[in-house]
């Protein structure tokens, strides 16, 4: 009974979802482990590897400017966190550390690619060199310059610029020859141990050093700055922080010591003028003393005179408070405000004190004139010298703003990499790739994994032919020629592949009742489907039943049955449908019992033309006639069209497709090109299964878990 087929598009695409996603990562758990394992190791030999980086960290703390003989009002500055730290990365401060600490040469030791100085530390030969003077001829590339230990010991080592020595030297020694200047304050390694020297501009080793400069200030406003160094030399960092931090606070005392000088320059420039005019005053009170008799003074006149003294020196400070304000401060500043109206008051109270005196005699105007500009400039005078000596003890003690709370420390242990994390972050790359592409290769996976994929196109699937491992097994005796018989169904006839050829044998019993022959043509839509495993094992099976079985390999151009059953390949059904043989020649005995082959035969150049003579229809009929089965191994339908010729003279046609390689695509055009000329497919024999959490369920397939069991 043929069933028909439902070839109509509906959708037969895998709908995946997250349970089948995560059956097929636990069906490749192995691939996962394997994949993750290696990125594992590969995680724990660059954490092993890779360059350790150390930090060193300082603590600043950057103070309100007072003074400590309350000049409050020449040095009173809020610090500015911002300002500070942009200092600190100034070309000024780490242009002196670039100098100091010749950052400009670069020296680096020569190992391994990639692994080699992580196998150094693993071995304990780690070499360290540290140059703080180097200098070379202008025109000389240096690129090219070398430096060797030639005695780790004494710690002699010779320059080397292509492979030839151009200067030997000792460290902590100065060496200069041909140009070359260096000293080597340490260096460390093994004899032979090789150096590359290389030099970087003075703005690029600048421009290093303040990417690698970490400030920032601890707190709000706190004025408490914490620099970091990272690099891979915790001690040559070090120093190169404290460097850094002693310049910045060298530099600091000298600008409070700036503002000192700058504001002793403007006193001293002024004493000379206010000298003079005192001098003048004093002159002209000692010529009016000696040209008047009385300098004595009524009381209201002495009054006034007190009061116009106070006022001009009242005034005199305010000009020295106006001209060091404007100095640091604008107009709108609060405390130049109420400097301006505080003048403006004293202003007029000196006006009204000058309107009183008018009405005095012209002697006593004249001694109260004279008196004022006398006591108003020795007032100045003395006020100038007062502030003068201030300034010089300020600026002899001056100490800066600025102290150095911690200094330079690296730590002993590096910051990075963490390895533990590295070798973890590893392991979890690793498990996602390797998941990956698992996935990837599930969801770009078009082949069949259930029959209920074949059905959905119509055809009825026969039998599920599990992956047998005693197979490929036998393959391997056959090749090295240790076994003359490969077949699975005699050496293994438990093995679960040949149960499931018996519940083939069993469906293909009752379907061929209504066909109109007893050939069974046994295809597929492309090579490696297992089409002769099939065929081989089959007629074994159907043999075992006192069945007479011929099997007929039609495959005349890749052909290979006879090695099966270590047979040749000469006299076969080429031979015969040429008419080179008759078909008795051609009929072969096997060692197994009730079953014959007729072999492939030399491979023709027209297979095609040869299966379309009458020879072929009279084989057929004759096997009919003498054999209770015929089994016939056809090529693949999509690569060639012999099957289709063949399909026209077999009773019953089986088609082959292997487990997730065959693709529903592939089904529907083998059918449509065998129904084109009138061939029916009885049903379809899924081959290669290989049990898998995501593609089936133990419900399907249980019966293979039952197998024969010796009695104890």
């Amino acid at each position: 009974m043929l069933i028909s087929k439902n070839l109509s598009d509906e959708t037969t695409d895998d709908e995946l979802n997250l349970e089948t996603l995560l059956l097929n990562l636990l069906d490749h758990r192995w691939f996962i482990i394997i994949i993750t394992s290696i990125f594992l190791i590969i995680g724990i030999i660059y954490a092993e590897c890779i360059t350790p980086i150390y930090t060193s960290n300082a603590l600043i703390q950057v103070q309100s400017k007072n003074s400590p003989l309350n000049l409050d009002s020449l040095f009173a500055q809020d610090p500015q966190t911002q300002t500070q730290i942009q200092i600190l990365k100034s070309r000024m401060i780490l242009g002196k550390t670039v100098d100091q600490m010749n950052l400009t040469t670069i020296a680096t030791p020569k190992y391994l690619p990639i692994i080699g100085s992580g196998l150094a530390r693993l071995f304990h030969k780690s070499a360290n060199i540290q140059i703080t003077q180097f200098t070379y001829p202008i025109n000389s590339y240096l690129p090219s310059i070398t430096l060797k230990i030639t005695d780790s010991k004494l710690g002699s080592y010779d320059l080397l610029k292509n492979n030839k020595i151009i200067l030997s030297g000792t460290i902590n020694q100065l060496s200069s020859q041909s140009g070359y200047t260096i000293f080597v304050s340490q260096l460390s390694g093994t004899t032979g141990q090789l150096f590359t020297i290389s030099h970087r501009s003075y703005l690029s080793s600048i421009s290093t050093l303040q990417s690698q400069l970490n400030i920032s200030e601890d707190g709000t406003k706190s004025g408490i700055l914490t620099l970091s160094l990272q690099g891979s030399n915790p001690s040559f960092i070090q120093q190169v922080l404290q460097n850094i931090c002693q310049n910045y606070f060298l530099q600091n005392i000298q600008e409070n010591s700036l503002e000192a000088q700058q504001s002793l320059a403007f006193l001293q420039k002024s004493l000379p003028d206010v000298k003079s005019k005192l001098i003048d005053a004093e002159n002209a009170l000692n010529i009016y003393r000696q040209s008047s008799d009385s300098l004595n003074l009524e009381f209201q006149a002495k009054n006034a005179l007190d009061s116009l003294v106070k006022v001009d020196q009242q005034l005199n400070q305010l000009s020295f408070q106006e001209s060091e304000m404007a100095q640091r401060f604008t107009k709108s500043y609060p405390g130049y405000i109420a400097l301006i109206k505080n003048r403006q008051i004293l202003l007029l109270t000196k006006s009204k004190l000058e309107n009183s005196i008018k009405n005095l005699p012209a002697a006593e105007k004249k001694i109260i004139s004279l008196k004022r500009g006398v006591e108003v400039n020795q007032h100045m005078y003395m006020q100038i010298l007062n502030k003068i000596q201030e300034l010089n003890i300020v600026k002899a003690g001056t100490i800066g703003n600025v102290r150095i709370i911690d200094n330079a420390l690296s730590y002993p242990h590096p910051i990075k990499p963490k390895k533990p994390l590295l070798v973890i972050l590893f392991l979890i790359i690793g498990l996602i790739i390797s998941s990956l592409i698992v996935l990837i290769r599930s969801v770009l996976n078009k082949g069949v994994k259930t029959p209920d994929e074949i059905e959905s196109i119509g055809l009825p699937v026969y039998a599920t032919i599990p992956e047998s491992k005693s197979n490929g097994l036998l393959h391997k005796k056959s090749r090295s020629k240790n076994s003359e018989n490969a077949l699975l169904a005699i050496e293994n006839p438990a093995d679960l592949s040949i149960e499931a050829l018996r519940n083939l044998r069993t469906t293909l019993h009752f379907s061929m009742m209504e066909a109109k022959n007893k050939a069974i043509m046994i295809t597929g839509p492309s090579p490696s489907v297992g089409k002769s495993f099939i065929s081989s094992n089959l007629s074994c099976v159907l043999s075992i039943l006192e069945n007479r079985v011929l099997l007929i390999d039609a495959d005349m151009r890749r052909g290979k049955l006879n090695k099966v059953f270590d047979l040749s390949k000469q006299n076969g059904l080429s031979t015969y449908l040429s008419g080179s043989e008759p078909l008795s020649a051609i009929i072969k005995n096997t060692t197994v019992n009730n079953l014959d082959l007729i072999t492939s035969g030399d491979f023709p150049p027209n297979p095609s033309e040869l299966l379309m003579h009458p020879r072929f229809i009279q084989l057929i009929e004759w096997a009919n006639d003498n054999y209770d089965y015929i089994i016939i191994d056809t090529p693949p339908v999509l690569a060639v069209t012999d099957a289709m010729i063949i399909g026209k003279h077999a009773g019953t046609t089986i088609l082959i497709g292997k487990f997730e390689q065959t693709s529903q695509k592939e089904i529907k055009i083998t059918v449509n090109k065998l129904e084109r000329v009138g061939i029916n497919i009885n049903g379809f024999v899924l081959n290669y299964i290989v049990k898998k959490l995501g593609s089936y369920n133990s419900e399907q397939y249980g019966y293979y878990q039952y197998s024969y069991k010796e009695d104890k």
